[in-house]
């Protein structure tokens, strides 16, 4: 008895990462303090983990538009993992991605400044300016694979299908919102 629950238990539990993998939404607010619309894509983490290096690492869009409707879009790396799995995102170009055969890379500030620990864990996040143009290349590539390279390690993942289809909700709901406020303010 005690042997089938606990069966039923570790399915119930990989059932779960299984459907939590793809995860992914993106949500729009308008800061009326600021003036400030953000859209952000939330969750996605990245494929291609393994047992040797079991390190989350999510890669999510992010666009801000101020008032004068001037958007800007920046990519947030977060890589999480246990006390082992600190990687020290190095400043300048530290995102590196090979898109259908074709190398990029993206600089930032790294991540000092924005390191903790989480109970048994770690969490770092670095943010790399660029384009809605870049954003569209990823969500439309075949083949993205993507290196965060740190002071202490590299970690290397790749876009499985959700990420691809994350990136293309994500260009959606910024194109969508664009096209509503030029229209808008053409009334």
């Amino acid at each position: 008895m005690f042997a089938t629950c606990f069966n039923r238990a570790i399915i119930g539990v990989l059932l779960l990462g299984v459907s939590c993998a793809g995860m992914s939404s993106v949500q729009s607010e308008y800061d009326e303090f600021t003036a400030v619309k953000r859209t952000d894509m939330t969750y996605n983490p990245l494929a291609g983990s393994s047992l040797l290096d079991t390190s989350q690492v999510r890669l999510q869009a992010v666009c801000a538009t101020t008032k004068d409707s001037i958007p800007s879009y920046m990519l947030r790396v977060i890589v999480y993992g246990n006390s082992n799995g600190w990687c020290f995102i190095k400043k300048g170009a530290s995102l590196l991605f090979v898109v259908d055969g074709e190398r990029k890379a993206l600089s930032g500030s790294g991540s000092l400044g924005s390191r903790e620990v989480l109970g048994d864990n770690v969490s770092e996040v670095a943010v790399y300016p660029t384009t809605l143009d870049f954003i569209r290349l990823l969500s439309e590539a075949k083949e993205v694979r993507v290196r965060v390279v740190g002071s202490r390690r590299n970690i290397e993942r790749h876009f499985g299908k959700a990420n691809s289809k994350n990136f293309r909700d994500f260009v959606e709901a910024c194109d969508g919102s664009r096209e509503a406020e030029a229209a808008s303010s053409r009334m």
